[in-house]
């Protein structure tokens, strides 16, 4: 379990944050550089950060990221896990389902290996919805 928590903070400590300087930094990064799909996941995660703290519309910038990334890299399991999670939050659960079947078309054992919680969600919706 030691393992588990030191490769969790690792995680965490990789992800953007919500605030102008992670947004401003992402948009240079893009404007400057040939884009890749890495780089609007990057962006997608800042603008869902965002959503988080209540502005509906960075979760459909989010989106827009996570989309671009899937158009450059098609079987980008964090590209399709995180635009599955966004339409959760936009409680758009047609899609949600959708894109969580297309997540385990591509890589069945993603859920087990990384987001077992989400799982769980995928579980309700496919069988509640």
């Amino acid at each position: 379990h030691y393992g588990q928590e030191i490769l969790r903070y690792w995680q965490q400590a990789q992800m953007p944050d919500s605030s102008n300087e992670s947004l401003m930094a992402a948009n240079r990064n893009i404007k400057l550089n040939a884009p890749t799909a890495e780089m609007f996941v990057y962006r997608g995660l800042v603008y869902f950060a965002r959503g988080e703290e209540g502005n509906l519309n960075d979760y459909y910038n989010a989106i827009d990221d996570f989309e671009s990334a899937i158009l450059l890299a098609p079987n980008s399991s964090e590209a399709i896990y995180n635009l599955a999670i966004t339409y959760e939050k936009l409680n758009k659960n047609k899609e949600a389902i959708e894109t969580y079947d297309r997540l385990t078309e591509i890589n069945d054992e993603f859920y087990a290996l990384f987001f077992g919680i989400s799982f769980q969600s995928y579980i309700h919706f496919r069988f509640y919805y």
